[in-house]
């Protein structure tokens, strides 16, 4: 075998070399032969130290983004900005006076003793630096820059530096704040050019620190380019609002199939702060939408239903899962669909969805809604049991939540245990998907979902949780001498019926009480933390 000719180079030259070689391509360098990773044992001891200390990095000391800045711009060595694959944005510093460290405990204001670092940039460095960017900033954009960067307001360079790091991926904005001086304000400028490698963005993380800035300013425009980034696949943004009477075509920014996008995670969102011109539109931009969540806050979330059927109409087969998260857990009315609590079940009927978070008084009342259909003698009860089993049918997980009875006309006595009785009939009617014959789909309302047969395809998984913990009726027949006496739910165990119904066919049921071994391994979009 030929020996290595750069072997026979002196041992400066050879790290000359290494110098010059790219980052990515240090460690190929090093495995071509034992004399060349003795010579690169320097230069890998440095990636070794860079990955440590800047792989998930932050604004949190001041010196950290000149640092990386001058790696990433070939001013230094250009291994710490190699290895940044996250950045955490906490606060957008205003003057070098903030230049400190950030305590999680004290404000600044607070914290008087603490020292401000030295790294003040030079005018010319400065200069430099927005020079790279070009022809990305227009008119007078980049005097505004170059003012704010020399009174020591860090957003613009952290801005630069998210523009010139290779290989970040990931994006976390612990503040909302995006005026004119902000961090987030500034990427507006490059969304369309820059970021390329930029995957997951979330904004308005909580940290539970003083750091925990709101903004009361609209933030369509924010949100509108981040659904613009070239590579996005996951999006978080807490606290969503729009100014009143909005009437901006938002289309014209996000048309249709332009966003990447394939998990959207609104958190908080004012639901009727969004105007129906950015919901028609966001409903059709990303080009093949995997999971939307919605969590619920302080806002109040108008027009559920509308957010239901605008996804699954638009985004067909590539829809999979649409969740509630902590919606009905109180008496605060977070949420209202269209005479209904969020969404009717056949909203979701014929949809590709495996995953869905449903209020069960919107299944009692398309259950009392669809009574018109009854059998000629079905019984009541009966069929009622069997419209709120076929409106479940055809999904692989199912979450119920809030508390049976709906508090409308026609609520059925002892309602929760009607609804077990209908969570045990689909589990019993469960069978694999591929199971079921051609042709024996049934004609109905929620044709995808139910079977001539009484079978349903692929439950794997039922969460009942919610509505055991907030069951109304269970157990109110206990006859007393002044009448029934309800009995305390703790005395009874609840859902005991569907748990074993569940364990006979192989569902999962998530109960508050079983304890039996799960099956199946399943998995729910995940706000960042």
């Amino acid at each position: 075998m030929t020996a290595n000719p750069i072997a026979r180079l002196s041992i400066e030259l050879i790290l000359q070399i290494i110098e010059l070689i790219p980052p990515a391509s240090h460690f190929d360098f090093a495995c071509t032969c034992k004399h060349m990773a003795a010579c690169s044992s320097n230069v890998l001891q440095r990636h070794r130290k860079a990955y440590q200390q800047y792989r998930a990095a932050s604004d949190l000391d001041p010196a950290t983004v000149p640092t990386l800045l001058r790696s990433a711009l070939g001013r230094d060595d250009p291994i710490p900005a190699w290895h940044v694959r996250a950045f955490e944005v906490w606060r957008d510093r205003t003057s070098w006076e903030e230049w400190k460290v950030y305590s999680f405990l004290k404000p600044m204001k607070d914290d008087p003793e603490s020292n401000i670092v030295s790294c003040k940039l030079r005018d010319d460095d400065i200069a430099d630096y927005l020079d790279t960017l070009g022809h990305r900033l227009h008119g007078d954009q980049y005097e505004k820059a170059r003012t704010q960067a020399e009174s020591g307001n860090d957003g613009i360079l952290k801005m630069l530096l998210l523009a010139h790091c290779p290989r970040i991926e990931r994006l976390k904005f612990i503040t909302q704040m995006h005026d004119e001086e902000s961090c987030l304000n500034w990427l507006k400028t490059l969304i369309s050019n820059c970021l390329a490698s930029v995957r997951d963005v979330a904004i308005g993380v909580v940290s539970d620190t003083w750091m925990d800035e709101r903004s009361q300013d609209s933030s369509s425009h924010i949100f509108v380019h981040l659904l613009r980034l070239p590579n996005i696949t996951s999006l978080y943004f807490k606290d969503y609002q729009q100014e009143e009477d909005d009437h901006y075509e938002y289309a014209k920014d996000i048309p249709p199939g332009c966003s990447s996008l394939k998990h959207l995670f609104l958190d908080n969102c004012d639901g009727e702060r969004m105007s129906w011109n950015l919901r028609e539109a966001l409903y059709k931009a990303p080009c093949s939408l995997e999971t939307v969540s919605f969590r619920s806050g302080e806002a109040k979330l108008e027009h559920s239903d509308q957010f239901v059927s605008g996804f699954t109409e638009e985004q067909g087969p590539s829809l999979e899962s649409f969740m509630f998260y902590d919606f009905g857990r109180t008496d605060h009315d977070s949420i209202h669909g269209y005479r209904c609590y969020a969404y009717y079940p056949d909203t979701i009927a014929g949809s590709s969805l495996k995953q869905v978070s449903i209020n069960i008084k919107d299944i009692e009342l398309f259950a009392l809604f669809m009574e018109r259909d009854n059998e000629v003698g079905e019984d009541a009860v009966e069929a009622y049991v069997r419209h709120v089993a076929d409106c479940l049918g055809g999904y692989e997980c199912l979450i119920l939540w809030d508390e049976t009875g709906s508090g409308h006309a026609g609520d059925k006595p002892n309602e929760t245990k009607l609804i077990e009785r209908a969570i045990v009939k689909l589990i019993e009617g469960s069978v694999e998907e591929g199971s079921v014959e051609e042709g024996s789909v049934g004609e109905g309302s929620l044709e995808e979902g139910s079977v001539e047969d009484g079978s349903y395809t692929g439950l794997k998984a039922i969460y009942l949780e919610e509505i055991e913990h907030r069951a109304p009726d269970w157990g109110r027949v206990n006859p007393g001498p002044y009448g029934p006496i309800p009995r305390d739910p703790r005395t009874e165990l609840c859902l005991q019926d569907a748990i074993a119904a569940g364990k006979k066919h192989g569902v999962d049921v998530h109960t508050l009480t079983n304890k039996n071994q799960m099956l199946h391994e399943i998995s729910f979009p995940e706000a960042p933390d």
